[in-house]
């Protein structure tokens, strides 16, 4: 439904609920651990956070929410 950023805040809108727990199990598989609240998948990554920590979160968030 909509990205955003603020600060360090992401934010992937879904356009309805997943299944969490399906949700949570891919985003492990994929080697992160992102918690989904509700139709929202966020990150708050420290300030300090590596670019290649970086990369792996948001490849993960488009791999599993992309179905890849």
């Amino acid at each position: 439904r909509s990205v955003r950023v603020k600060g360090a805040i992401g934010v992937v809108e879904l356009e309805r609920e997943p299944d969490r727990d399906e949700l949570v199990r891919r985003f492990i598989e994929a080697g992160v651990w992102i918690r989904p609240f509700g139709t929202i998948v966020y990150v708050t990554p420290s300030f300090t956070i590596a670019p290649d920590e970086l990369a792996c979160l948001t490849r993960a968030i488009y791999g599993v929410l992309s179905g890849e």
